[in-house]
């Protein structure tokens, strides 16, 4: 069976530890494996996490008689279906790196080092799962109302049903009535007469919904890149690909603050090698829409450094798999 070990984060500092004499070569997808290890070191994917927020309005069968019967000159008078964009984030995730695979071999006490690792998450698109279509109760309505031929008739008599719900809340409410209500039984009387009188004033003054979609866009840089479109924000759609073109850009920038070896890495050749890991060097991401929205980070970035080995007596070499940086590494001295 084939073993494959990606160093990647499943925490904030995942540990890869080894306590005998090993010996690492550069894996070239060609050389057996077999009593071997194969790992991969990591690099960076810049996730940029974007939420949009979908606003619906829908006016009321009785919009325009808003005012006249009900003194509301506020009312939704046109329909409204937009997506807009409401915030923008960037999260790093270790992905492998297949320019940096390796095998590991081990002296004849075994191997008994421990390996982290997880597999890698796709692009995600989140819709709150919900009805988006808006509905009116007419059904509330009186049956006065309800058999009226005439517009402004079942607006008038919606209007008067309001008023007289409010009437019969404030009579239940100070008690002015000839009946004794336990006091579970008024919440409940009150809470049935809320709703329907918030349904009768939808009937005038529309309603609205907000609901919300999250999606993330993930690229791996090799180098800097600047005001790349990740992706997209649509009015109709929402958050889409980078090609459709009747959306708004969202940018991605990444600026190295590259890392280079200072010395020859073939040197030593007569050396047994140990373990490989990652010198990353740094970059500032920033992620932007044409308006005011905005994230900025400075990460470490595996892909904007080097890599470099161990001499292959090591004892207890902890790595951060979300890096493949070294935390800590002791040498064995020879005795």
């Amino acid at each position: 069976m084939k073993r494959m070990f990606i160093l990647m984060a499943m925490a904030a500092c995942s540990s890869l530890l080894f306590s005998q004499k090993v010996e690492v070569m550069p894996y070239d997808g060609v050389s057996p494996r077999n009593g071997k290890i194969h790992y991969v070191l990591p690099k960076t994917e810049v996730v940029v996490v974007a939420k949009a927020e979908l606003t619906i309005r829908k006016p009321g069968p009785f919009s325009q008689y808003a005012e006249r019967f009900l003194a509301i000159d506020d009312a939704i008078k046109s329909e409204l279906h937009k997506w807009k964009l409401v915030s923008l984030d960037a999260e790093m995730r270790a992905v492998a790196d297949s320019s940096k695979q390796y095998l590991i071999s081990v002296d004849k006490n075994g191997f008994t080092g421990k390996l982290t690792f997880t597999s890698i998450e796709q692009d995600r698109i989140a819709v709150d799962d919900v009805d988006t279509s808006i509905v009116f109760r007419m059904d509330y309505l009186e049956e006065e109302a309800l058999v009226s031929t005439s517009v402004p008739k079942m607006a008038e008599r919606a209007a008067k049903q309001i008023y007289q719900i409010r009437e019969m809340k404030t009579s239940l409410i100070t008690g002015d009535n000839s009946h004794q209500i336990d006091s579970k039984a008024l919440k409940m009387m009150i809470k049935q007469l809320d709703q329907k009188e918030k349904e009768l004033v939808a009937l005038f003054v529309g309603k609205e919904k907000t609901y919300t979609m999250t999606r993330e866009y993930a690229y791996v840089p090799a180098n800097d890149v600047v005001r790349m479109i990740i992706g997209r924000i649509s009015t109709v759609d929402g958050l889409v690909n980078a090609d459709n073109l009747l959306g708004n850009p969202i940018y991605l920038s990444v600026i190295g603050d590259y890392l280079y070896a200072k010395r020859d890495r073939n040197s030593d050749k007569t050396r047994n090698r140990g373990f490989y890991y990652n010198v990353p060097g740094m970059a500032t991401i920033v992620v932007s829409d044409n308006k005011n929205i905005k994230a900025e980070k400075k990460v470490k970035m595996p892909q904007f450094g080097f890599t470099e080995w161990l001499n292959s007596i090591i004892n207890n070499v902890t790595i951060d798999s979300n890096t493949g940086e070294i935390v800590s590494f002791s040498i064995e001295k020879n005795k």
